[in-house]
């Protein structure tokens, strides 16, 4: 049974670990800002102002939960107050949820950015509402396999980052080449990248992205459950 008190504590605690450490809170503000510039400065040029928005859209939900939750566990793992959450009866749901919720929370509200710089109307919004939250999800439970797998914070950041940018930077790279598009396919975050883009008129994308994000989702899920198990009194 999940204790809504421990849940809510954990939050808690994580909004104000999250508030006290600069690094993670500019990555929630900083692909908002670069759109918001290269669609002033290119947009034009380009005439189509959702390459960009979809770039770096894919970026914001997939880079930004991915690395400042591995930075957030592996600090508290580094501290040892991991342990001591889990000494207190926190159950590995209840960590989890509290932390997917939070960054769940802080993505969606940084990311209404781009629903506004794309001019969207309600059903547009509501579609990037949920492709956020398809390309949130696995990639907070990835960052925290990522972040309980390593032993403190560098070591996290050392791995989080470069898989953030693999899985951040597919979408980009498979515009630009077939080969890296044909392999990409089978990534969320390209299908997310893909239903971004399509925003005006991607049903058929937005419900592909959905379930490959959904089969992602479970597979990190097991991931987590299993390292969280192994690795949760180191």
């Amino acid at each position: 049974m999940i204790r809504m008190r421990n849940v809510r504590a954990v939050f808690v605690k994580q909004v104000w670990d999250t508030l006290k450490n600069l690094q993670v809170l500019v990555l929630f503000i900083v692909y908002p800002v670069v759109t918001f510039v290269m669609i002033q400065a290119m947009g034009a040029q380009v005439g189509d102002r959702y390459f960009f928005l979809s770039m770096f859209a894919v970026m914001h939900c997939v880079f930004t939960p991915m690395v400042s939750t591995a930075a957030a566990v592996s600090e508290e793992k580094e501290k040892n107050t991991l342990r001591i959450l889990i000494l207190s009866g926190v159950k590995p749901v209840e960590y989890l949820l509290s932390i997917a919720l939070f960054i769940w929370i802080a993505t969606q509200v940084t990311g209404f950015a781009f629903i506004a710089m794309g001019n969207c109307s309600f059903r547009q919004g509501a579609v990037l509402f949920v492709l956020f939250t398809a390309g949130c999800l696995p990639s907070t439970l990835l960052g925290l396999c990522i972040g309980l797998q390593a032993r403190n914070m560098a070591g996290a950041n050392a791995v989080a980052v470069p898989v953030g940018m693999v899985f951040a930077f597919l979408p980009m790279l498979a515009f630009f080449n077939e080969t890296i598009e044909k392999a990409a396919r089978f990534i969320y975050s390209y299908q997310i990248g893909e239903a971004i883009r399509e925003v005006g008129a991607g049903e058929e994308a937005l419900a592909k992205g959905s379930v490959i994000a959904m089969v992602y989702l479970v597979l990190f899920s097991g991931l987590f459950w299993w390292i969280f198990r192994r690795r949760r009194w180191e």
